[in-house]
């Protein structure tokens, strides 16, 4: 089977299909120096769908022009990633993008209005692991946090705790479901596999 034909939508590039529209990856272009930030500061003008490997113009940038940059904090953590420009001319970490901190966290996922929103995946140098929502910082929404122990829980947060129905995982591999409520899970059931 060959490829199906390119669909090219008005201005010669091609069309984004539903799957590539949600998982485009920006390929910067032309740069511009920022003094203020120190950094190289990218318009994002073309992006690359990873499931069929086709380039994709972003039509009309709608909203604040993004940029590409590569940025080094005072207390110098890193920031890899997607950026914009806020009314008031400050750069804001929104899209997607890569945070690490000089002891080993690592943060990698989308950002909106500075602040992890989105899907990502936190690491920590202990082990933890979270892949999952997250909303202004905080784990919300569905995600599986690792413990450093390999106990794992599989199911709902609400800002940074397990909260509603989830899944257990013990360090035995014991599977553990019910209602969580933080630190509280009255009522868990065992599953098990006969």
């Amino acid at each position: 089977m060959g490829e199906p034909p390119p669909n090219k939508n008005a201005r010669g590039g091609h069309a984004a299909t539903p799957t590539c529209h949600n998982w485009l990856r920006s390929r910067p272009s032309a740069g511009t120096a920022d003094p203020e930030a120190k950094c190289l500061l990218l318009p994002v003008q073309e992006s690359i769908c990873p499931h069929s490997n086709r380039r994709h113009r972003v039509p009309g940038m709608a909203g604040p022009e993004v940029y590409r940059i590569s940025f080094v904090f005072p207390n110098n953590d890193k920031y890899d990633g997607e950026c914009i420009r806020t009314p008031d001319g400050a750069l804001e970490r929104h899209g997607g993008g890569v945070h690490t901190t000089p002891n080993g966290i690592t943060y990698t996922g989308n950002w909106k209005n500075d602040k992890m929103n989105g899907i990502g995946r936190l690491e920590h140098p202990s082990g933890a692991v979270y892949e999952g929502e997250f909303k202004d910082n905080m784990f919300h929404g569905l995600g599986t946090y690792s413990f450093p122990n390999g106990a794992k829980y599989i199911g709902n947060f609400s800002e940074n705790k397990l909260e509603g129905e989830g899944e257990f995982i013990d360090t035995q591999g014991l599977e553990w479901s019910g209602t969580f409520h933080y630190t509280a899970a009255p009522g868990l059931k065992l599953k098990l596999e006969m």
